[in-house]
């Protein structure tokens, strides 16, 4: 921390100009939004690798959880930087005085992932998250925390309308980021050998089904992908009446546990129990962090609530 001084004095900011990198990010190839309070260490990069690190990261809860965007799943097809104006005031005698920068803006386009890709890069308006970049030479370009450990950079997030398609042009979906140019500088580090990170893909959202008809001893419910619709019961369904805790049942008035004594897999989920007649209870499937721990990858659920007659 610097020596409080005072306001008659300047204090030198000025660096010494020798450097031992010429390194900049190349063009940017995939983002990963995080949490403000998202850190981690260069141990923790290689606790075995990369890759595992950040897959556990996309399976995780908050502040640790991320959300991969673009990379080799969605390649980002288009790339326009626009470098904010720096604010100058020229004075009579022709001096220029520099007064503060305005913000970059980088803005992503890309012709795959449709509407439901759409659906999620919307959901990141102005959210008060954080960015990591991985560009197209495989170098992660972090926050520099000065500690030891590093973080997500500090960007304004934005969803500009998509583009229709027309007969010549396909549909086109954008996200921007914008940085302060001065706070990016001063901040960001680039670490080198993440292009496995490339390959990662985000979680997709699945969402629990009341089927019925459910009865005191049955409850019946379906799996479906949260944004399109499509069954998902038969693709995902097995994995999850494999485990133990596949599912969570409580009872929605009292908040009381009710034990899954078995999980059976047909055209529906069918969880056996004690249940009571005529009450609500919300069915859950398991976290994301505890099905990446059965091996179950690529998945979150969200609960659905059911009534007995």
């Amino acid at each position: 921390m610097s020596a409080v001084i005072r306001a008659c004095k300047t204090s030198s900011q000025l660096k010494n100009t020798g450097t031992g990198s010429n390194l900049f990010p190349a063009a940017t190839a995939m983002l990963f939004i995080v949490d403000k309070k998202f850190k981690f260490t260069l141990a923790d990069l290689n606790n075995p690798d990369i890759l595992s690190a950040f897959t556990d990261w996309v399976h995780a809860d908050a502040p640790d959880k991320i959300y991969p965007l673009f990379g080799n799943q969605i390649p980002i097809n288009g790339l326009v930087n626009t470098k904010g104006t720096d604010n100058t005031v020229t004075l009579d005698d022709g001096t220029i005085i520099f007064v503060s920068y305005s913000q970059y803006a980088k803005l992503f386009s890309t012709t795959d992932g449709g509407l439901c890709f759409a659906k999620v890069l919307k959901s990141f308006n102005n959210a008060d998250m954080r960015v990591l970049e991985v560009d197209i030479k495989g170098n992660l370009v972090c926050k520099d925390n000065h500690d030891g450990t590093f973080g997500g950079l500090k960007a304004s997030l934005f969803a500009p309308a998509i583009d229709m398609a027309d007969l010549k042009n396909p549909a086109k979906s954008y996200f921007q980021l914008g940085y302060m140019p001065d706070y990016f500088v001063d901040n960001a580090v680039l670490l080198q050998d993440a292009k496995p990170l490339l390959d990662l893909t985000g979680l997709i959202d699945l969402e629990l089904t009341d089927v019925g008809p459910h009865t005191t001893s049955e409850l019946i419910v379906g799996l479906v992908d949260a944004c399109c619709g499509d069954d998902a019961t038969a693709e995902f369904g097995a994995d999850l009446v494999a485990m133990a805790d596949g599912f969570t049942v409580i009872n929605a008035a009292t908040g009381a546990d009710v034990p899954v004594t078995a999980a059976v897999l047909g055209t529906t989920i069918e969880l056996a129990g004690a249940f009571t007649a005529a009450t609500a209870y919300t069915v859950s499937g398991a976290t994301p962090a505890d099905m990446a721990a059965d091996d179950i990858y690529g998945i979150a659920i969200s609960p659905v609530t059911v009534t007995t007659p």
